[in-house]
């Protein structure tokens, strides 16, 4: 079951297009079973509602859908840890060991995304998953790659998802 639970996991960090009026594009989930993206985009004055998950679905003609109920509840759904002003914490629901951090930089006045990885707080370039395939995806390996500053080299980390704890 776990290994459904973290069908698409993949984040990449992106421009900032927004789907949806107020919300800025942080990432995308990537994944090697098609080439489907889940968007996510943030809205931290939105105290309701601040991350919106949705589907760019490129295998097919680009165009946009809202995750379903599943996704929402067992895959790419996020749940609110703390919210401020100039933050965000929130963890995707099938990656739960690994919250997400949105911060504001200071200097572009846009959002931003980090993870705790390797010791410390690193920002997000991408995170991409690597599955098989049938009804039941099994999750070989998720790898994360990262900046320990801004403009820094880019780092990888892999993640072996059976010693993930959800």
């Amino acid at each position: 079951m776990k290994t459904f639970i973290f069908l698409g996991l993949g984040i990449i960090l992106s421009s900032n297009y927004s789907h949806a009026s107020g919300y800025t594009k942080i990432f995308t989930l990537e994944r090697t079973l098609n080439t489907n993206q889940v968007v996510y985009e943030v809205d931290l004055s939105n105290t309701d509602n601040p991350v919106h998950p949705y589907w760019i679905m490129l295998a097919e003609d680009g165009h946009t859908e809202e995750l379903n109920r599943i996704e929402k509840n067992r895959a790419y759904g996020t749940e609110v840890i703390e919210q401020t002003p100039s933050e965000l914490k929130f963890e995707i629901v099938s990656f739960r060991s690994h919250p997400i951090s949105v911060k504001v930089d200071p200097e572009t006045l846009t959002p931003y995304a980090t993870m705790m990885l390797s010791g410390g707080e690193k920002i997000l370039n991408d995170v991409f998953l690597t599955a098989t395939g049938g009804i039941f995806p099994k999750v070989i390996k998720i790898d994360i790659s990262y900046q320990d500053i801004k403009n820094g080299p880019i780092l990888r980390e892999s993640i072996n998802p059976s010693l993930l704890q959800i």
